[in-house]
């Protein structure tokens, strides 16, 4: 959770207020992302808000970035 939080408020989230609280996640398949295959774009929603996201791929040797598709450091 704190790594994923860490990920959030680089762009701007912070998931701390919403601990406890139930939320959505949509899940949209990217079909032009660069250079990459099987990219995800997962959307936090907790009432009504939007309140995290990242861009992720799912294969073994995936990654996981912010929404600008920015490498996290």
């Amino acid at each position: 959770y704190e790594n994923y939080n860490r990920l959030q408020t680089s762009q701007g989230f912070d998931l701390t207020p919403y601990k406890g609280k139930t939320a959505l996640r949509y899940t949209y398949d990217i079909s032009n992302f660069t250079g990459q295959e099987d990219v995800q774009a997962h959307l936090l929603v907790c009432e009504g808000r939007i309140i995290g996201g990242d861009l992720a791929s799912p294969r073994l040797d995936g990654f996981m970035c912010g929404l600008s598709g920015e490498p996290f450091q």
